[in-house]
């Protein structure tokens, strides 16, 4: 598996360095803490069978959520661990917030499709999880 990924935002190519399994896995707990694991179980499964367009609506939506449940210091915690080492194709200059003045819906759904990226590989464990998370909440009914 390659540790260098390529998401599009807009007209831009991004190179994003996925994080060590270390690092993903605490991502992932932090993003079930806050009920998040559904959206990132879709956005994986997903893969190319939606349009660039539903893709930035459901990153949208998700970086929405994330901003409404999450402290500044995670959020912001979360934006570094998934951008930690992203270019634009054909730069050598690491990607910031700084960079999107005036355009954080670009920002945000860089930061989705980054996490994204980063848990491409868990997805038989992201539907499974999906599965027993439906069985557990049916059982509970």
């Amino acid at each position: 598996m390659s540790h260098i990924t390529q998401v599009e935002v807009g007209d831009t190519t991004y190179n994003v360095a996925l994080c060590p399994a270390v690092k993903q896995r605490s991502l992932l707990f932090l993003l079930g803490k806050y009920g998040l694991t559904e959206a990132i179980r879709r956005l994986v499964m997903a893969g190319n069978e939606v349009t660039p367009a539903q893709m930035a609506v459901m990153g949208l939506q998700v970086a929405g959520v994330m901003m409404e449940r999450m402290d500044e210091g995670e959020f912001t915690g979360l934006c570094n661990d998934v951008l930690h080492k992203t270019f634009a194709a054909g730069t050598d200059k690491p990607v910031t917030v700084d960079d999107f003045q005036n355009r954080m819906d670009e920002y945000m759904l860089l930061v989705f499709k980054a996490t994204g990226a980063n848990f491409e590989g868990f997805g038989r464990f992201l539907s499974q999880m999906g599965a027993s998370s439906e069985e557990a909440a049916q059982e509970q009914a």
